[in-house]
């Protein structure tokens, strides 16, 4: 029974249902969102494995939240300031659809 609304939630998230109720911030804050969203997953993944294969499990919760917190610190700005010049290098790389 839990599985089912589970799967119904994420159906009508993927699909719309939710989404439109969400959006509370305006369209422009996005480029500063899509960039937090991502350096925090990045961060959070690599800290977690670097911090897990550095030191043993029982003083893992100690370490690496600190851990996680300095590397995004530093992983945000720049992916703040590297964006744009990622966008430039790839959209030169490619070709456009015409």
């Amino acid at each position: 029974m839990r599985w089912r609304f589970i799967a119904s939630l994420v159906d009508s998230f993927v699909s719309g249902g939710y989404a439109g109720r969400m959006r509370i911030l305006p369209a422009c804050a996005e480029p500063v969102l899509v960039p937090l969203a991502v350096s925090c997953c990045m961060t959070c993944v690599v800290s977690a494995i670097s911090t897990l294969r550095a030191l043993p499990l029982s003083a893992f919760w100690q370490t690496w939240p600190l851990s996680w917190l300095i590397s995004w610190m530093v992983a945000y700005p720049i992916m703040l300031l590297m964006l744009p010049l990622v966008r430039r290098a790839v959209s030169a790389c490619t070709k456009k659809d015409l």
